[in-house]
């Protein structure tokens, strides 16, 4: 099976379930700032640079600096530091060979 995407301004983390026909695509991002709005848990999050808003409910735990998987608007996981700049510098690797 073959996966094309075009890797711009954001990366995309592919996050596979043991069927590899069910696919998550998910966003890696940085949270810069938590804050309640009506109840809710929210955070600013940093998509390389680009700072969107995301529910924070499903991650109770999670602090500023702190970097998140989000989908569709919502923090689903977090990631440890090592493993969200690996993953940052791989997809920069691909986006910067897709431009050649």
């Amino acid at each position: 099976m073959q996966l094309n995407f075009s890797f711009n301004s954001i990366f995309i983390k592919l996050a596979w379930n043991q069927n590899p026909h069910n696919m998550c695509l998910a966003i890696p991002g940085m949270i810069t700032e938590l804050y309640s709005d009506s109840g809710m848990k929210m955070a600013k999050v940093s998509f390389s640079g680009v700072i969107r808003t995301v529910s924070a409910e499903w991650v109770p735990e999670a602090k500023p600096g702190d970097y998140i998987i989000s989908h569709a608007g919502t923090a689903i996981s977090i990631l440890n530091r090592e493993e969200a700049e690996e993953t940052l510098r791989l997809f920069d690797q691909m986006n910067q060979s897709e431009s050649i």
